[in-house]
């Protein structure tokens, strides 16, 4: 599988993505293919920065990760201020976002073929949050405040 990774302004990245209605070997070899793009740098991705309209999240944060499918915010407590920088936006300007503190989602566990609820703290709960913005439709240069240092 051969896709690009979207840049702004492209459209598609504002675009809401579509539930996955069947799991299928598509599905499967899409989501193993967003996990081999994450670099070293890059946390997590969703599969509308390729222009695939469905809802697919993939994450490592240390370590801790996963290829979720129709992942959903179930709950979350407190707010914080995070810098954060995005591949679709090339990394050259980091934003500061608010994000939750604690966040609790659902989706189905692609790897372990079953539903899964994850509970983040601190950067997990930042990167499950901005990828779930992704798959609606949501970038942080929309969100956020440009980061200057010094300011």
């Amino acid at each position: 599988m051969k896709l690009k990774l979207l840049k702004i302004p492209d459209q598609r990245l504002q675009q809401r993505a579509k539930p996955v209605e069947n799991i299928t070997k598509e599905v499967y070899e899409l989501a193993e293919f967003m996990k081999s793009q994450l670099p070293g740098t890059a946390y997590g991705l969703a599969a509308n920065q390729f222009g695939v309209p469905l809802r697919i999240i993939v994450f490592n944060v240390n370590g801790f990760e996963a290829m979720l499918v129709n992942p959903e915010i179930v709950s979350f407590k407190g707010r914080h201020r995070v810098l954060e920088a995005c591949m679709s936006l090339d990394f050259k300007q980091l934003y500061v976002v608010e994000r939750p503190k604690i966040l609790k989602i659902k989706g189905y566990d692609l790897e372990r073929q079953c539903e899964k609820t994850i509970k983040g703290h601190d950067v997990l709960a930042s990167v499950l949050s901005h990828e779930i913005d992704h798959l609606n439709g949501r970038l942080i240069c929309e969100m956020g405040v440009p980061y200057m240092p010094g300011s």
